[in-house]
Order: structure tokens, then C-alpha cells, then sequence
């Protein structure tokens, strides 16, 4: 007994002795010390808890938008490129495709003969567009006797451009026939303009130019306009310089879509060149 009670004498003395050594400002940093450790501990525990609450359901939520969405393109599956067929995309069927591949392309546009043959082939051929100045020349005759001897004036005799476009075929003498006028490229359905103030002499059809009007604008002056697909002005009317008196198409003997445009003078069909200045888009 009396040896613990010395031994319990000598810890508390230690305790004591080591107490008074730090003193005052050494426990105060110590408490502060184990103060500023409890405190990390418990702000790395929370970071840890808030990184799998958010880390958890972001996972789940992807591997489910995983499960859910369009299945892969199995490379397998897909048309051999000896079969004609083109791939279709996963929902995509293959009437929808068939259409979309029927849909006329920009710039594709095939040349149509009235009469000729051709309707087939990619564009205008030689033989479609010499049948087209034969069939024209044909009509030359009775169109030079109805426009010659006329005694009204009721233009001015200064012709403009019936529509704008490039020049396919030029007037003169083309496979061994007179071409009375100029073929002007257009799309079927292009507003067709009177040259100048005057009246009609003729609307209907003529052989090889289809649906035709032809204009009186003086004494000697006339225009006539050929392959319409539609006639907007009857006999006798009189027009403005200008004026949409008609729709370019193609329904005479014709190779493909636009306007037949002649000067005629007394009925002798003329060169439009020398009435005409250059349109932006002529090209011979």
C-alpha cells in the first residue's frame, strides 16, 4: 500500500511538473490544435457524403438513357452493295426512301420532243431540235400572209425582250431550213411580255408552233410569240408594252421547254437581234 500510493504521489506531481512547463499559452494551443482537427475531419466527411449522393444517380440516370435509346446499326445487317439498295436509318422505310430518290435533283432536267421521239434521253437532241425549225418553216407561209399589209400604228416600233433567258437556238438557217426566230430558255409557266404596245392579230394554234400569239405593233412592225402553254389575250385586244399576255411551255413540235419569239416585218420574219439589245442572261 504504501508503495502505490508513493508511485500515484510521483504520476500526479509529473503531471503537474509538465503542466507548469507548458503553461497557460501552451494547453490553449493544444485545445485550439485538437479544435481545428475535429473540424477538418468533420468537413472531409461531408464532402465525401455530398460526392456520393451526386456521383450515385448520375450514374443511374446514364445507364438507364443507355437502356432506352436507339438500338445500334448492326454493320451486318445492312444492304451488300451488290443488291442496289441503299441503308435506311433504324424507324426509316424503304417506300419512304423510294420517294425520296424519285424527287427531280436541282439541275436535273431532262429534254422533252412533241412529236419527235427523245422524251428519254438526258436533254435536247440534234435530230429533235431540226424537226423543231422544219415544223416552224412549214408555217412560214401563212404566217407571212397574215401579217403583211396591215395599215394600223398603234406602237411604237422599240422592242423589249418578251422574257429573260439563254438562247438556245438563233435565228437564220439551221439544217437546211430558215429558223424564223429566237428559241429563249425558260421554265414552263414563265410570264411571256408584249415587246411593245400593240393588238393582237392572232391567239390560237399553228402547227408546229403549238399555242402561238402574234402582236401587230405598226404599219410594217409585228412579234409573234410560239410554244405557249397558255394564251391570256384574244383577237382584237390591244396590249401594253410589258403586259403578260401569255405562259411559255411547250406544245408544238418542240425539244424542250421555252418561248419561240420572232420580228417580223410586212410578215417577213427578221433578225430580233436587230431590235433587241442583250439580255443578262443571252448567251449565244
Amino acid at each position: 500500500m504504501p508503495t502505490e500510493t508513493r508511485s500515484g504521489d510521483q504520476t500526479t506531481r509529473s503531471k503537474e511538473s509538465r503542466g507548469r512547463r507548458l503553461g497557460p499559452a501552451g494547453v490553449r494551443r493544444l485545445r485550439i490544435a485538437a479544435a481545428c482537427g475535429l473540424v477538418g475531419l468533420i468537413i472531409l466527411g461531408g464532402a465525401v457524403a455530398l460526392w456520393l449522393t451526386r456521383g450515385g444517380p448520375k450514374s443511374t440516370t446514364s445507364m438507364a438513357d443507355r437502356s432506352s435509346g436507339p438500338a445500334p446499326i448492326r454493320l451486318d445487317r445492312l444492304p451488300g452493295a451488290g443488291t442496289g439498295e441503299p441503308p435506311r436509318w433504324p424507324g426509316e422505310s424503304a417506300r419512304a426512301r423510294t420517294d425520296a430518290d424519285r424527287r427531280p435533283r436541282p439541275g436535273d432536267r431532262r429534254g422533252r420532243a412533241q412529236g419527235g421521239g427523245g422524251g428519254g434521253s438526258t436533254g435536247p437532241s440534234a435530230a429533235d431540235m431540226r424537226g423543231h425549225v422544219a415544223a416552224l418553216a412549214q408555217e412560214n407561209a401563212q404566217l407571212q400572209a397574215l401579217l403583211s399589209g396591215r395599215g394600223e400604228d398603234p406602237g411604237t416600233g422599240e422592242i423589249v425582250w418578251p422574257a429573260d433567258g439563254r438562247i438556245l437556238l438563233r435565228f437564220g438557217s439551221l439544217w437546211g431550213s430558215r429558223h424564223a426566230g429566237l428559241d429563249i430558255a425558260v421554265r414552263s409557266g414563265t410570264a411571256v411580255h408584249a415587246a411593245d404596245w400593240g393588238k393582237v392579230l392572232y391567239s390560237g394554234r399553228m402547227g408546229g408552233y403549238g399555242k402561238l400569239v402574234c402582236v401587230q405593233h405598226t404599219q410594217d412592225l409585228s412579234t409573234c410569240y410560239g410554244q405557249l402553254s397558255k394564251i391570256r389575250v384574244s383577237e382584237g385586244d390591244r396590249v401594253d408594252s410589258g403586259e403578260v399576255i401569255a405562259r411559255s411551255g411547250c406544245t408544238g413540235r418542240c425539244y424542250a421547254d421555252h418561248l419561240h419569239f420572232e420580228v417580223r416585218e410586212n410578215g417577213r420574219p427578221q433578225s430580233p437581234r436587230q431590235f433587241l439589245g442583250p439580255p443578262l442572261s443571252a448567251i449565244d
